[in-house]
């Protein structure tokens, strides 16, 4: 019969700070990559704005890619690949702010500034 030798001095302590820490990486990395729903609904939002003021007609290769990075940041979420959705969503709202800013429609550029910016 095999008989466990007691462990080391001080291994006890070490070995719990070691499940300790992996536990917080385990739990820091789940909650550090949430679906972005605000970044979504910004960038769906955008895009049926820019859609509405005209931008197919003023700005439609703008529009088609912000319509393409929404569609594949959604596709992206739906896989729950959210580090390649976010740039996506990003890109998503960028190129509707670009084509609501060509669309010349009042607001527009008040749209696209920043509280703050002048």
């Amino acid at each position: 019969m095999l008989s466990a030798s007691p462990p080391a001095p001080g291994m006890e302590v070490l070995m719990l700070i070691v499940r300790c820490t992996l536990a917080a990486l385990c739990l820091a990395g789940c909650t550090s990559l949430p679906p972005a729903n605000d970044d979504l609904r910004l960038a769906r939002s955008l895009v049926e704005e820019a859609r509405v003021a005209g931008a197919a007609l003023y700005a439609p290769e703008d529009l088609d890619k912000a319509s393409d990075r929404l569609n594949a940041a959604e596709n992206a979420l739906r896989h729950n690949d959210y580090a390649q959705a976010k740039p996506l969503m990003q890109e998503a709202t960028v190129y509707a702010q670009l084509a609501l800013a060509k669309t010349g429609t009042p607001g527009a550029r008040a749209r696209l500034l920043a509280p703050g910016d002048s």
